[in-house]
């Protein structure tokens, strides 16, 4: 579960955060040091998409986070949580949509946002975390994947098989409701006899929420996934 591309650029983030608390150390201690915790930050999340995996940022199997996470990477996902608010003020798009009888997929939302007939949350973020209530009062289910990549079909099946036997509606969702919980949404469809293979999910979803879209990684893992509920 890696991604060259997003290490990189979030390599380049933490080089440049370095470069400017080197720069202005003499100046400013307490800016540069500033400057040094946000490379940090960066400089963990890179590590996570150059091979650490989704465990860098020590969430748990529960939806909860370590403090160590928040300390090495807070600066990190305090960018995610900005970036997803423009995004979402931008795009305007709904935070969820039904993309099959008892499927909803989106977003990550407050307790009070989620579709009032939620008995299941399906969470697929590494990077952000569901209100205490969500995790509480609802049937929770937590598999962390950093954004735009895969996991392991193993843990995919197994979550897979988890939400399958959890009562409905289902909300699967990820940071924007596009990748990862389309991902998983789309194995389930297949599995529940909703769709013929993982593209068909794909589209029938994309009717729905017309953003929709699996990597070609995730839509490998999701039919690796579809392959094994369907020998078991």
């Amino acid at each position: 579960m890696f991604s060259p591309l997003y290490a990189s650029l979030l390599a380049l983030v933490c080089a440049g955060y370095a470069t400017l608390a080197f720069a202005v150390r003499d100046f400013d201690a307490d800016l540069a040091g500033g400057l040094l915790y946000l490379a940090l930050g960066f400089g963990v999340a890179s590590l996570a998409y150059g091979g650490l995996g989704p465990e860098a940022f020590f969430k748990r199997p529960d939806g909860a986070r370590s403090v160590a996470g928040y300390v090495l990477a807070g600066p990190f996902f305090v960018s995610v949580a900005l970036a997803r608010v423009v995004q979402r003020t931008v795009t305007g798009e709904d935070a969820w949509n039904l993309v099959a009888p008892g499927v909803y997929v989106g977003r990550r939302v407050r307790f009070d946002d989620l579709p009032a007939d939620t008995a299941t949350v399906v969470d697929l973020t590494s990077e952000m975390l569901d209100e205490r209530q969500t995790r509480i009062d609802r049937r929770y289910l937590c598999l962390p994947v950093l954004d735009g990549t895969a996991p392991p079909v193993e843990p995919l099946v197994e979550l897979a098989r988890q939400t399958l036997a959890s009562p409905e509606p289902w909300y699967v969702h990820c940071a924007a409701g596009h990748g990862r919980s389309a991902m998983l949404a789309a194995v389930v469809l297949v599995a529940r006899g909703d769709a013929p293979d993982v593209r068909a999910a794909e589209a029938r979803m994309q009717k729905s929420r017309p953003k929709v879209h699996l990597t070609r990684r995730q839509a490998i893992a999701a039919e690796a996934a579809v392959r094994v509920l369907r020998e078991g």
